[in-house]
């Protein structure tokens, strides 16, 4: 295109075409103000080589010359237009901006006016008339960024949120903070309601209200309020703590889980309350255990507690709300079952009112069980005089409704009055009562009664009154129901305290205040009222052996006074006795001269003094160095002095004493002799 300058006239409507131009071929001198038009361009003709850089102009463009349509896209860069020159009304609609694109003023755009941003435009900012919109329609974040982040009102008088670089973030409600991160977690000031909504109230005290997110229905599948741990060492813990204003103290309670074995999966769940200092474990959820006061229950429920103090305090207390005070109204503790089928409910214990009256607190006890195609029916009920009753809630000694009860109730000196009464088929068999002080047992049809330890009989009472132990047995001590004075069983007498199958043999009363002694139905001791011994009795038979291998033998000690202690009879008759006097004993025999007859001098002492052979000898069984005499040989001489025969079945024995005598005549003729040798002597003398 030469110098001459193009005008609009020149141009025809759409004659000017991409093809027609030379790259850098429009350039400012060849183009008249206003001469090109949107008319006068083809669609898609514009192309950035066709156009000298700084070429095109404000006053080179009609308003509203060039549209769209007549530029090929990203044709136009800045380096074409200059500064300034191109105004809104020289642009269209749907202009692309690769670069920045600095706006000086204001950037106005009417209701439904996008702001797009993104390859996809999926950042949209806009107003649609009634509301302002911010959209993010990608798949990515959309962030705010900034050290400080504060959302408020349009006049800036009311905060909603505001974040603090490294600080707090606060959530406002009427430009009060109401929920608020701090350093060791978050601050709720009201009410948190968490999957639910509330009205709340200002008034209402602080709560979380947690509901269920979601219908389901297995084990797990809702759950409210789910707090998570890290820790994987047994018995480690996590929880609730609340707490209250500062006169409360450390808090009003926690509520943890336990994880006690984590190798085994074996975890827990604690209530703790504190008053002044913690309760700990007052409930406890283990194994599926309930636990008060214990974290180790040992059964469905494990109570476990101080000894109550008083009547009125224990361990468990089962309570009702009816307040009518009616008869018969009360707490009830009902005991399941399964049947193999089904489960089943039953036995039961019963605490109820008695009387119905107001103010009268009189109280039974009732047991319930259930027999099969029935309903639980009471079997036994304490009423409120301590009496029990079974079989039935009413009855007397004399009969009654009750098939099968015992009936305790205050001691009277009335036969039958008291105690335990035992029936068959509501007839009366026997009964254990109180009279006049004494427990008494009777059996109605006169038969024997049996006691039994375990499975074995231990004792039993006959129709005669006989005690017998130890089931009967042969050799059972037996207890004999005889009374008065009894002679020995050979006579026709009972032994009152014998043996089963040896009745001879046993302890009696003879006469009053006699003790007899029994063996094969003859007496062999006896003990008299004033507490005399005597063995062999009536048989003149017996003897006393006493055996000690560690101390003495025998000890006789008489009291108060010298005298006899040991005193020896023949046939009733005393022959000798033992006697004490100070710190000495007198061993004595019968010497009186009123036992004895045809009294004549003894003879020939001397000589058979010097017949006797005094010897020294070694005792065989203690080894013992002794001096004495052979029986046999002083038997010989003096046989008065020896008991027993020689070579005979008893040991022969020498009773030194009665030698004396013949000593005593000895020295007496040895001493005649000797005064006949010294008058002998005085006379050769003289």
């Amino acid at each position: 295109m030469a110098n001459t300058k193009v005008t609009t006239g020149v141009i025809k409507d759409d004659a000017v075409g991409a093809d027609q131009l030379a790259s850098n071929s429009v350039v400012t001198a060849s183009i008249v103000d206003n001469a090109i038009t949107t008319a006068k361009i083809n669609n898609d003709a514009i192309l950035t080589a066709k156009i000298s850089n700084s070429a095109i102009t404000n006053a080179k463009m009609s308003a509203n010359s060039v549209d769209s349509d007549q530029y090929v896209d990203a044709s136009i860069d800045t380096a074409h237009i200059r500064d300034g020159q191109i105004t809104s009304a020289k642009l269209d609609t749907n202009i692309s901006v690769s670069g920045e694109l600095t706006v000086g003023s204001h950037l106005n755009m009417g209701d439904g006016d996008i702001l797009k941003m993104g390859a996809g435009n999926d950042l949209q900012i806009y107003h649609d008339g009634s509301n302002s919109v911010v959209a993010d329609l990608g798949t990515g974040d959309l962030r705010l960024l900034g050290n400080n982040l504060k959302l408020a009102k349009s006049d800036n008088s009311e905060n909603y949120l505001h974040a603090t670089a490294d600080g707090a973030v606060q959530i406002y409600y009427a430009g009060s903070v109401k929920i608020a991160t701090t350093s060791s977690g978050v601050d709720i000031t009201g009410t948190a309601n968490v999957g639910s909504v509330s009205s709340g109230s200002a008034s209402a005290a602080s709560e979380i209200i947690a509901t269920s997110l979601d219908n389901g229905t297995s084990f797990g599948s809702n759950r409210m309020l789910k707090l998570i741990g890290t820790s994987t060492t047994d018995n480690s813990r996590m929880g609730i703590h609340f707490t209250g204003n500062t006169g409360i103290g450390n808090g009003l309670g926690i509520i943890e889980a336990v994880n006690e074995d984590q190798s085994a999966g074996h975890t827990s769940l604690r209530m703790h309350t504190y008053s002044g200092s913690w309760n700990e474990n007052n409930l406890v959820l283990k194994s599926g255990k309930v636990g008060i006061g214990t974290d180790s229950p040992s059964s469905e429920l494990h109570i476990k507690g101080a000894s109550p103090a008083g009547i009125f305090n224990s361990q468990l207390l089962v309570d009702t709300t009816d307040t009518t005070g009616a008869e018969d109204t009360g707490s009830k503790i009902l005991f399941g079952y399964h049947d193999g089928a089904n489960n089943r409910s039953g036995p039961y214990i019963f605490g109820a009112n008695t009387s119905g009256q107001s103010g009268h607190y009189s109280a039974y006890l009732a047991f319930g069980t259930r027999e099969n195609g029935s309903n639980p029916t009471e079997r036994m009920r304490i009423n409120s005089s301590g009496n029990i009753l079974i079989g039935g809630t009413t009855g007397t000694t004399t009969g009654g409704s009750a098939a099968r009860w015992i009936n305790l109730d205050t001691p009277s000196s009335n036969t039958y009055s008291s105690g335990l009464i035992y029936k068959i088929n509501g007839a009366i068999k026997s009964y254990h009562y109180v009279e006049n002080d004494f427990l008494i047992h009777q059996t109605v049809s006169g038969v024997g009664q049996r006691f039994f330890a375990g499975t074995s009989e231990a004792m039993r009472i006959n129709t005669s009154g006989d005690v017998i132990l130890a089931a009967n047995a042969t050799g059972a001590a037996l207890i004999k129901g005889v009374s008065g004075d009894q002679t020995n069983r050979n006579v026709g007498g009972y032994p009152q305290f014998t043996f089963v199958g040896n009745e001879g043999t046993g302890m009696r009363r003879p006469v009053t205040n006699v003790l007899a002694f029994d063996t094969s139905g003859d007496e062999r001791m006896l003990i008299d009222a004033s507490g005399n011994v005597e063995i062999g009795g009536s048989t003149n038979t017996g003897s006393l052996k006493i055996i000690n291998t560690s101390s003495d033998v025998l000890i006789l000690d008489r009291r108060g006074s010298d005298g006899t202690v040991v005193l020896f009879r023949n046939d009733d008759t005393n022959v000798g006795g033992i006697s004490v006097s100070g710190s000495s004993v007198v061993y004595s025999t019968s010497s009186d001269y009123r036992l004895k007859e045809n009294i004549k001098p003894l003879k020939n002492g001397l000589e058979k003094v010097q017949q006797l052979n005094p010897v020294k000898f070694d005792w065989k069984e203690t080894g013992e160095t002794n001096e004495g005499f052979i029986a046999h040989e002083v038997q010989e001489i003096c046989k008065e002095a020896v008991v027993g025969e020689k070579d005979g079945e008893e040991m022969q024995g020498v009773d030194y004493g009665r030698i004396t005598p013949l000593l005593v005549k000895a020295i007496q003729e040895q001493q005649a002799q000797i005064e006949i040798l010294k008058t002998e002597i005085q006379e050769l003398k003289e």
